[in-house]
């Protein structure tokens, strides 16, 4: 119930050339809002960056899974609904919260 903020990240390895690189594909508050992994593994419909194609991203290969969540202290969740205009201050969410995240590998195809 005190979940501030949660996020779930893909890492979807683009070959590019000679070299593998990993593209982060963030879905949640500040990130993409959809990710669709066809059946055969590709990739497609995110906004990329600059360095990478969307040819590159629509061969590479979703490789792990990142899960982010912040939590709220009980004494923050009060406050921010006292003034929710805490929520924007990061020096009072750095006092009043924890963040936890896990990265999964997803085995190869």
């Amino acid at each position: 119930e005190n979940v501030f903020q949660f996020t779930v990240t893909f890492h979807v390895e683009v070959t590019q050339g000679t070299t593998l690189v990993d593209v982060p594909v963030t879905i949640g508050k500040t990130g993409s809002d959809s990710l669709h992994i066809l059946g055969t593994g590709n990739v497609t419909s995110v906004t990329l960056p600059a360095s990478v194609t969307p040819e590159e991203f629509k061969a590479g290969r979703v490789k792990s899974v990142e899960i982010a969540l912040t939590v709220l202290s009980d004494l923050g969740v009060d406050m921010i609904n006292r003034k929710p205009a805490l929520a924007n201050d990061t020096s009072f969410l750095a006092k009043n919260s924890y963040q936890y995240s896990k990265r999964v590998a997803i085995p190869s195809m």
